[in-house]
């Protein structure tokens, strides 16, 4: 089952609940993480290398890493 959770006026998706508890044990953890896999995939696509590109986080995120340990 899906589930949510609000952490600093956002919105974060997550497949169930055992993900939620995970990621508040240490949310910077997850969402510096989910940058990092974000950042990694707009360099793929674009094309570029080098320089710094500006992202923005809107509602919701990829929680990929955190899947690691269960399945569905």
């Amino acid at each position: 089952m899906k589930a949510t959770y609000e952490y600093e006026g956002k919105i974060y998706n997550f497949c169930c609940e055992m993900c939620v508890e995970e990621f508040k044990k240490d949310p910077q953890k997850y969402i510096k993480k989910v940058g990092e896999e974000l950042k990694a995939e707009s360099k793929e696509k674009s094309g570029h290398e080098g320089g710094e590109m500006e992202m923005t986080q809107g509602h919701g995120i990829s929680h990929q890493g955190m899947h690691e340990g269960h399945r569905h």
